[in-house]
């Protein structure tokens, strides 16, 4: 469960916590959060569809799965299966592994871009 928005998993708490300071700027929008060819890449590197992008999206700007299946007009269990699908695609087991993954992803593209 999450406490203040942030999920409890041990050590990965700390990470999330620390990536999460460093965005302070951009908390609970996740169109700011990355940029449009950021989001892009994330989509190309794990061939995301549109919908699973959504999702995504949402998970950044904090909701929990019961909000963003009343905000997409979907059934809850769908939404349980949207990240089921997405933790394989990445291979992670949880939603901080995730986002802890998808911010790794995005560095590199970073990296890559100054190079």
């Amino acid at each position: 469960r999450a406490k203040n928005g942030i999920y409890q998993y041990g050590s990965e708490r700390l990470k999330l916590l620390n990536m999460r300071d460093k965005n302070a700027g951009y908390k609970h929008n996740a169109a700011m959060l990355f940029s449009r060819k950021q989001w892009k890449h994330i989509q190309k590197c794990y061939r995301f569809s549109e919908r699973k992008m959504q999702i995504l999206k949402l998970l950044f700007e904090g909701m929990e799965n019961d909000k963003i299946a009343q905000k997409l007009k979907i059934q809850y269990n769908t939404v349980r299966a949207h990240f089921g699908n997405i933790y394989k695609r990445v291979g992670v087991q949880n939603k901080v592994q995730l986002v802890i993954q998808l911010f790794t992803i995005v560095q590199t593209y970073n990296r890559s871009k100054r190079s």
